[in-house]
């Protein structure tokens, strides 16, 4: 398994929340970028990183 692979799963329940986000996020990355809100994920989940092995940011 690679481990420079981020994997994310949700229930069934959690769906129609998702389809939502996928809807809306052109619209919310205009004020919040993807590093910021990936960032975000991580600390609100203390997930351990290390900045330099995140990604190769475009911005």
């Amino acid at each position: 398994m690679d481990s420079n692979i981020t994997r994310l799963s949700y229930s069934h329940s959690a769906m129609s929340n998702v389809i939502r986000y996928v809807e809306r996020k052109k619209e919310h990355h205009r004020k919040t970028s993807f590093k910021e809100e990936y960032v975000d994920f991580l600390k609100t989940y203390a997930v351990a990183y290390l900045d330099q092995y995140l990604f190769d940011w475009i911005e």
